[in-house]
């Protein structure tokens, strides 16, 4: 999105696109495509992130694609438009979360802990595609714990395909 240059930005991603720089009182007005390079350096600031985290005496870190947040966007077939290799496929729009992991576990000591937090539903994703990306990443042992945010574990899934089984 753009909005009208004013001091103070703080730039947003969307996986459809930047929503701009946001500053306040401003109002999005468009949403343009967020450039490949600008997605390869998300990917590298997650990456950091854990690399500083270790540096810093941690034990690991959750990366967080739950709740609507930019990793959440990619995953959703509602949110993420693109037509790059981030975009189309449940596949392609897991890419991001998948190289995240890669890059955490190539930069970072063997026992790094490594946990990923997803979002089953809402926000745009699919219940069956989420459960199929957790199921992969634990069976492959490529995330060290998964954190699937439920907020109610007594609720019944949206999607009806999953109702009434628990």
């Amino acid at each position: 999105a753009r909005m009208d240059p004013r001091p103070g930005p703080l730039l947003l991603m969307h996986p459809s696109g930047p929503l701009g720089t946001v500053r306040s009182g401003m109002i999005l007005t468009e949403v343009t495509p967020a450039l490949l390079a600008e997605v390869e350096t998300l990917r590298d600031d997650f990456v950091a992130a854990a690399v500083r985290a270790q540096t810093a005496g941690f034990d690991g870190v959750e990366i967080h694609g739950a709740h609507g947040y930019v990793l959440c966007q990619f995953l959703s077939p509602t949110i993420n438009r693109r037509e790059d290799r981030y975009g189309g496929s449940p596949e392609n729009r897991a890419r991001l979360v998948h190289e995240i992991i890669d890059g955490v576990r190539s930069e970072c000591r063997a026992d790094f802990q490594l946990g990923l937090r997803l979002s089953p539903e809402r926000f745009g994703v699919e219940l069956a595609e989420i459960r199929d990306l957790a199921q992969a990443l634990m069976t492959q042992g490529r995330i060290d714990y998964l954190d699937m945010s439920l907020w109610d574990v007594a609720k019944e899934p949206v999607e009806e395909a999953f109702q009434g089984r628990t």
